[in-house]
């Protein structure tokens, strides 16, 4: 499983995505957590791996020039797009939704993210 991108904006929730995984390891304990994200942002998901007991060798916590994004995502099995509800998600798909429509990823998200999310979930 995958999470590619910042962790800081306002409708982002490192929360939402260990929980998620947390529950993917209920059903695949053998599932692995990719992290790709700016160093920086280490700081705002690691408290909640630990606070959920996910073990260091069951996650990575990666950052990578834009260019190399698709070799991570073409790594993973299924990727994870969860936001909070804000204007900016509903008027605009994320540019992270067609990196990994490209890819063939599948992938895990909120409701309200675009026309183009709208039409993923149809699917």
């Amino acid at each position: 499983m995958i999470y590619s991108g910042n962790l800081i904006s306002k409708w982002q929730v490192p929360d939402k995505l260990v929980e998620v995984f947390g529950l993917i390891r209920q059903g695949r304990p053998d599932a692995y957590f990719l992290i790709l994200t700016p160093e920086r942002h280490r700081e705002l998901v690691e408290p909640h791996l630990k606070r959920a007991g996910i073990a260091p060798e069951d996650y990575g916590i990666y950052s990578c020039p834009h260019v190399e994004v698709v070799r991570y995502l073409c790594a993973a099995d299924v990727a994870l797009l969860l936001r909070k509800r804000h204007p900016a998600n509903e008027v605009a798909a994320p540019g992270k939704f067609s990196e990994c429509m490209l890819t063939g990823l599948s992938i895990i998200m909120t409701e309200g993210m675009g026309e183009l999310a709208a039409l993923y979930q149809g699917l």
